[in-house]
Order: structure tokens, then sequence, then C-alpha cells
């Protein structure tokens, strides 16, 4: 009798198997609500992704709406063959003093401004004539150049103008 006696019972009466069983509830919520957190954490990641994705897609489709424009430009310059046999030369009279044509000189303009799908500005697509009856169409992020402007020597190589 003894030995029951010196038996600390005081253990068992630390937490009854009701608060066991709160703790581990407690636990699991715990747990759960940081589970929730890190998975909200990972959809503004992957919706942040999308969104980059989008725009480099719209940006894409951007650049190959100018190739695109810029291959129905050189279509259009491509002349036709004629059927027409051409005519023996002529002897030449003195040729009348021509006036000298720059064929970088913007004659006309026609601009578009070009919204992208969010309703922004992002930038113009531009239809110079050029002095030498040339046309060619540009998409530029700045405004289009004026009537008299010369257009840069990058801009004429891309476009091919001679």
């Amino acid at each position: 009798m003894l030995a029951f006696n010196n038996f600390d019972n005081s253990a068992a009466d630390v937490m009854s198997p009701t608060e066991v069983k709160v703790n581990d509830h407690e636990d699991r919520i715990t747990k759960a609500e940081a589970d929730i957190t890190k998975t909200k954490e990972r959809v503004e990641h992957v919706e942040q992704k999308t969104e980059e994705n989008t725009q480099a897609i719209a940006q894409t489709n951007e650049r190959v709406t100018v190739v695109e424009r810029q291959v129905e430009t050189v279509r259009e310059q491509v002349p036709a063959p004629s059927a027409a046999p051409t005519p023996a030369p002529q002897p030449a009279q003195a040729p009348a003093p021509t006036p000298q044509l720059n064929p970088r000189k913007v004659v006309a303009v026609a601009a578009e401004e070009q919204i992208n799908r969010y309703g922004e500005h992002s930038g113009w697509t531009c239809r110079y004539t050029l002095e030498g009856g040339q046309v060619i169409v540009n998409v530029q992020p700045d405004a289009c150049y004026v009537i008299g402007h010369v257009i840069s020597a990058e801009m004429a190589s891309l476009h091919r103008v001679r």
C-alpha cells in the first residue's frame, strides 16, 4: 500500500482530455491559416507573372503588326511587270533643268494613335509620303514628323528609301 501512497497523480490533473483536443484543434487551425497565407502569396505571384506574360505577348503582337505593315509596304512598292514592250529610245533634246528631289523629305503625313488593350497610349502609326513618291509606314513611340521634315538615315535604310 505504501507504493500507491507515493504515486503522484498531479500530471493527470494538468490537462483534461477536452483541453488536449482543443489544443490539437488550435494547432491544426494555426497550420491551416499558415497554409492559406502561403497559397495566397503563390496565387499573387502567379497573377503577377500572368500579367507580365500578357504584356510581353501584347508587345510581340505589336512587333508582328509592324513587320506585317512593312511587308505590305514593300509589296506595294515592287513594280508590276509591264506587258507593253519598251519603245526604242529617241534622240533626246537638251534636258530642261529639273528641280532636285530629296527622296527622304516628307510631303504628306497620316497619323494614327495606337491604343493598347488596356486603353493606354502605346505610340503612333505614321504613314509618310516622301518627295520621291514613296510611301512608308512607321510605328513609333513619339509623334509623327511634320511635312517638310527629312527622315533619318536609319529610318530611310529600314524602309529602303532610295
